[in-house]
């Protein structure tokens, strides 16, 4: 069926191509480090995604304004993911010193309306939107218009290093100009400053914004502000004070130009950004392979990439290390999982290689149950000896067998049945498309084959996955998703923030305080002497640093790993397709064999590791085109 669709695909195209296809072949590689490009005009095209019917009229509107929010918003600083680099933005330094920070910024910032960016304007941004990065301060104090100190709350205080990273994951921190949103943020404010100190009864709890008593008096009061904040309709200049903003948009294409008032103007890659709004996969690889496009990222599936590049001789693909692994989230809510012996069998069942090699060949496998943490970060974060202790599990079915067996399974002619003597049945939750179709189809084929029926249930996104697996009594048995995903900064604190405060702990029901809501799961210490609480521990660990980062880093990790309330398959690749005729300065010019995909992958501690990072738009924003890293080739 997969061999019949890329046929008509290339039949469709193929006249077409047969003119692009040698665009940039001809003049040979070492031509695109000395010859001139074919992108006189300074245009980059791409793909996204914005909400059809309107764009709102400021970042917190509702309406997603897509790449106007990637080209023209910014933070105080941006990081890059899967680096320790951190690019300075809109504030010129920051400055640490014990429990305070003062931010300088840019004298030569300003909205795109005009107005210089004013401390004013992450007052606003912080006492109206209740972030995390919010929770760990308890006050902000305007200086000058260029000044601003954090005062952060002695009992969680942020390391040094955690305080910039703190505040470069807000990379849309200049959201809230004061002089548009200058009413709401006043009363943020001042209902603030007016509610009583909170008294510190846990040092973990950072969820008492500005060490507040938020009663219920309050904290209506504050909803009933921040609705009305996110309502309230802007008119004219959207709020921006990126390099680019917005020219035109409709349903179909949107059009960014240069700022030409922008800091870094004089090194903008690009003059002009074409968006094509997301297409259908088919037609996405028909506008890759006939040269419509300069730039998408991600990796897909391999015959489709190779389709690509076999049919348009001016397209690259690199591959890019991801700080995300993909497996199964068991749903503990359900009975099946409850003894330790079956969570263990599972981890043997499946062949993660063969997973792996129909989902993302390009991508390494992973032998481990789901500890939180991508296994390359793993190996960074701990000691050694730590990473060590985590086990790794073979494909072995005929150890699953046993184990299955001693927890009072049966293996009859129709299949396994539990301990109580009832015949298994699976359901499995996964995203609709590449690669999740290929993952849960050979799950479903595995599981099959070892005895055990599985129904394949998709969703459309990740959201509706979410939505579908956190209600009580979801259908799902299991879901297919990120065992762990980091885009929120070289640190363990980012690592571990996709399980416990984004996705993965609503979805597997890790349990709960009924009382408090807090995660209450309790883990052996790495060191094996005593046990900690997971979420507790978790909500300090951007206080730590050195060896109490390493031990604590350790608990969390080997301690989760051991409950085996999940299972990698494998450590994930990402990429990047660009256009050699139209964009220029790309790394690794020695590396385009014949077909340009280039399937090195690169690690941390390889020279060219940061370069590639610099290439992914979900890694940098804006910042590799601000600041000319990526151009175009004219």
């Amino acid at each position: 069926m997969f061999k019949k669709y890329l046929k008509k695909l290339f039949i469709l195209i193929v006249g077409f191509l047969t003119l692009t296809s040698c665009n940039g072949v001809q003049e040979g590689y070492e031509g695109y480090l000395t010859n001139s490009g074919k992108n006189a005009d300074k245009v980059l095209r791409t793909f996204g995604s914005w909400t059809r019917t309107g764009i709102g009229t400021h970042y917190h509107a509702g309406p997603d304004a897509g790449p106007l929010v990637i080209f023209g918003l910014e933070g105080l600083a941006q990081y890059v993911r899967t680096t320790d680099e951190i690019v300075m933005l809109l504030a010129e330094k920051f400055e640490h010193n014990g429990n305070k920070t003062t931010v300088t910024l840019r004298e030569d910032a300003y909205w795109q309306d005009g107005y210089p960016v004013i401390s004013m304007d992450f007052l606003s941004y912080y006492y109206l939107n209740h972030n995390e990065t919010a929770g760990y301060m308890e006050k902000i104090e305007e200086i000058d218009d260029k000044h601003f100190v954090i005062t952060w709350k002695d009992f969680l205080t942020p390391s040094d290093e955690a305080k910039t990273l703190l505040l470069a994951q807000d990379t849309k921190s200049a959201s809230v100009p004061y002089h548009i949103f200058k009413d709401f943020a006043d009363q943020a404010i001042e209902l603030t400053n007016s509610l009583e100190e909170c008294p510190v009864t846990n040092p973990s709890r950072n969820a008492m914004y500005f060490n507040k008593n938020w009663n219920g008096e309050a904290s209506d009061k504050y909803g009933q502000i921040y609705t009305a904040f996110r309502a309230y309709e802007v008119d004219g200049t959207y709020p921006c004070t990126g390099p680019y903003k917005l020219e035109d948009y409709n349903e179909t294409v949107m059009t960014l130009v240069k700022n030409e008032d922008y800091y870094f103007a004089d090194t903008i890659g690009f003059d002009k950004i074409e968006v094509t709004m997301n297409p259908t996969e088919s037609v996405t690889l028909q506008m890759l392979s006939s040269g419509q496009i300069d730039y998408m990222d991600g990796t897909p599936m391999k015959s489709k990439l190779e389709t690509v590049l076999a049919q348009n001789g001016s397209m690259v693909h690199y591959k890019i290390l991801d700080q995300g692994t993909i497996g199964l989230l068991f749903n503990l809510e359900k009975e099946v999982w409850e003894d330790d012996k079956v969570r263990e069998a599972f981890q043997y069942i499946f062949d993660r290689d063969m997973i792996k090699n129909v989902a993302n060949p390009y991508a390494e496998t992973s032998f481990y149950s789901m500890s939180g943490m991508a296994d390359y970060e793993a190996e960074k974060y701990l000691n050694p000896d730590d990473f060590n202790k985590m086990t790794l599990y073979e494909y072995n079915q005929n150890t699953a067998s046993t184990l299955l067996q001693d927890a009072g399974w049966e293996k009859k002619s129709d299949g396994w049945y539990d301990s109580n003597n009832e015949k298994v049945s699976l359901t499995l939750g996964y995203i609709g498309g590449d690669p999740h179709i290929a993952i849960a189809t050979t799950v479903q084929a595995q599981l099959q084959d070892f005895g055990i029926e599985l129904t394949l249930k998709s969703t459309e996104s990740p959201t509706s996955l979410l939505a579908n697996a956190r209600v009580t009594d979801s259908e799902y048995d299991f879901m297919i998703y990120f065992t762990a995903l980091n885009p929120w900064g070289s640190h363990p604190g980012g690592a571990m923030k996709h399980l416990w405060a984004q996705m993965d702990a609503a979805m597997m029901h890790i349990p709960t305080n009924q009382d408090t809501g807090r995660y209450q799961l309790i883990l052996d210490k790495a060191n094996g002497e005593g046990t900690i609480n997971a979420f507790d521990t978790y909500e300090i660990i951007y206080t730590l640093e050195g060896n109490e980062l390493r031990e604590a880093t350790a608990d969390l990790i080997v301690g989760f790993s051991k409950k085996n309330y999940g299972i990698n398959f494998y450590n994930n690749v990402t990429g990047s397709f660009f256009n050699l005729d139209t964009v220029g300065n790309l790394p690794l010019v020695d590396m385009f064999s014949e077909n340009r995909n280039i399937t090195k992958i690169f690690y941390y501690d390889d020279a060219e590791f940061n370069s590639l990072a610099n290439l992914n738009l979900a890694y940098t924003q804006a910042t590799s085109y601000s600041r000319g890293i990526i151009k175009a080739r004219d």
